[in-house]
């Protein structure tokens, strides 16, 4: 099965690793390629590792969400989807 590569970027440490554990990536078919703690980070990581899927925080230094997605360029042979993350994991909720 192929799996599609993500890349994480939220500069809340307690958020990324929440969301990271929280979500059964095999088994929604994903795998975690990369996270990164702001958006010139992931911008930098992408380019190393060509992801599939980005999930980006909006407001993170550095670099927002927003001037993130302006200024990625995916690859001309991957479907890259990128993706705003705005909702907040906390330590109660289930896995996804």
């Amino acid at each position: 099965m192929a799996y599609y590569k993500v890349l994480l970027a939220d500069d809340e440490k307690e958020i990324r690793q929440g969301i990271i554990q929280k979500i059964d990536w095999e088994a929604n078919g994903f795998i975690l390629a990369g996270d990164a703690s702001n958006g010139r980070e992931a911008l930098e990581l992408a380019e190393k590792i060509h992801p599939d899927v980005v999930m980006t925080d909006i407001k993170m230094p550095f670099m927002s969400g927003f001037a993130y997605s302006k200024s990625s360029k995916p690859e001309k042979s991957t479907n890259f989807v990128k993706g705003i993350s705005t909702a907040n994991i906390s330590p109660n909720s289930k896995p996804l």
